[in-house]
């Protein structure tokens, strides 16, 4: 009888951006390692969560798990931190929770079934998906093909993200939001004469623009999801924010030109983002950072 497939189980967890590092490490256990992939996205359709924002965009065909009325009961009484040891009972022992891809990449050597949880953003993290990770490139370039109302067209783009890290107390501590100044001096960087700001405050992002650039050559986007990041993969110039959802933008996209903040977080532990072959601007005072 032929011996089944170790399985990894992906839980996702966080936005776009956070998800596509799961996918990208998931993709990785089964192209290398030969494990049969398992979305289980109940966790995250918890009230206020994303939900699997990679499925319906067509990056993944993974069988995936889905809250019945069991799983909603849990999520009203299980407290987040027992969600991993509940999770892999569900799926049944001996499952063995990886939160590093080091972790996962151990287990799947020695045939042990696993579930993926973590953002999977430390440097070990990162630099093993950049060594190995541009099949992933590729999917999410052809993933994007077609939905920006952009494409074809010369333009450099500002990615500008507010929402949370505005809005909530415990996000603006941990991310901090990239100052004006910092947009500003990036600006002043760019050669493209079409200026597109990619944003989820157009509010914000209209106001601003009045001011950075008064003769008005400028758009200021607010789509979808994947129109809005299809938009930054297709741009010729990017300008980022501490976001992961334009780090993925600027890992798909062939820009010339890619401008980065500094620190990324509000403590240095993520600096690692910034890639070395991006130019590096102060997220405080749009000044040049040069690496550490």
């Amino acid at each position: 009888m032929r011996r089944a497939e170790p399985r990894a189980v992906v839980r996702l967890d966080g936005g776009f951006g956070n998800q596509l590092f799961q996918w990208a490490a998931a993709r990785l256990l089964e192209r290398e390692h030969g494990m049969a992939v398992v979305v289980d996205a109940r966790a995250n359709a918890r009230p206020g969560q994303r939900g699997d924002q990679l499925g319906p965009l067509g990056l993944h065909d993974w069988p995936t798990r889905t809250q019945g009325a069991v799983w909603r009961g849990l999520q009203r009484t299980v407290p987040t931190r027992f969600f991993d040891p509940v999770t892999a009972r569900t799926w049944g022992l001996p499952w063995r929770v990886a939160r590093t891809l080091a972790e996962a990449e151990d287990l799947a050597r020695r045939g042990r079934p696993l579930v993926l949880h973590g953002f999977l953003q430390q440097p070990d993290d990162v630099a093993r998906l950049l060594e190995a990770d541009q099949d992933s490139l590729v999917a999410l370039r052809d993933a994007m093909a077609g939905r920006s109302p952009l494409e074809s067209q010369a333009y450099a783009a500002v990615h500008v993200r507010r929402g949370d890290y505005v809005s909530h107390p415990e996000y603006s501590r941990t991310f901090g939001v990239c100052s004006e100044d910092y947009y500003l001096r990036a600006l002043e960087r760019l050669h493209s004469p079409r200026l597109v700001i990619v944003t989820d405050d157009p509010a914000w992002g209209e106001d601003f623009a009045r001011r950075a650039r008064p003769d008005g050559a400028v758009e200021v986007v607010s789509e979808s999801l994947a129109s809005d990041f299809a938009t930054l993969v297709g741009a010729e110039e990017l300008v980022l924010s501490n976001s992961t959802f334009s780090w993925w933008a600027a890992r798909a996209s062939r820009a010339s030109q890619v401008i980065a903040p500094r620190p990324w977080l509000e403590e240095p532990t993520h600096d690692h983002l910034a890639l070395p072959a991006w130019s590096t601007l102060s997220k405080r005072d749009g000044q040049p950072v040069a690496d550490s």
